[in-house]
């Protein structure tokens, strides 16, 4: 079945149930197998209502952005120094582990060499008791000094940066009491 419509004054044919090309408007009815124009329904979709919301974009806005940045400064200037004090702190902490490993490896090398409390110390000798026969080298680019038998290897970094052993008393094989490290 078909079914005819205007356009202009120029007729045009159309099944039932499809929508015309040029006018977008819908045959919905006949009259059993002749069309009958009285009869004839046909709809055009109705314009959406006046929609008062303006078009979304997609993206981010200017105020968006920059509140965005602005907590991340902020995160930034509170994180900074908390990094830079967690590496001085781990670098102090390096570097006290080598002047312990030192002072063990300096009374290790006295006993076996049968030196006493303020004889001189060997670094060579010394270094074949370190770990891979080398002097461990400071984090925070600082030299070690082995002193003499009876008294704390140092740093040249020094107490200012708190590279120093402690001085807690503790035995030793130089005497009744030295300094724990």
């Amino acid at each position: 079945m078909a079914a005819l419509i205007e356009h202009g004054g120029f007729p045009q044919w159309t099944g039932w149930g499809t929508t015309c090309a040029q006018c977008n408007v819908e045959v919905l009815a006949v009259d059993g197998s002749t069309v009958s124009r009285s009869r004839l329904r046909a709809t055009r979709p109705q314009k959406d209502k006046m929609n008062l919301e303006p078009p979304r974009k997609s993206g981010f806005s200017l105020v968006e952005i920059l509140v965005v940045v602005a907590i991340s400064g902020l995160l930034a200037v509170i994180a900074i120094p908390n990094f830079a004090k967690a590496r001085t702190t781990a670098q102090r902490t390096a570097c006290i582990a080598n002047l312990t490993e030192i002072d063990g490896a300096k009374e290790q090398w006295a006993l076996e060499n049968k030196k006493i409390k303020g004889a001189s110390a060997d670094p060579t000798g010394i270094n074949s008791y370190l770990k891979n026969g080398m002097q461990p080298a400071c984090p925070a680019k600082g030299t070690y000094n082995y002193q003499i038998l009876g008294v704390s290897p140092t740093c040249s970094i020094g107490a200012a940066l708190g590279h120093t052993l402690s001085m807690a008393p503790r035995t030793s094989f130089l005497g009744k009491t030295a300094h724990l490290r």
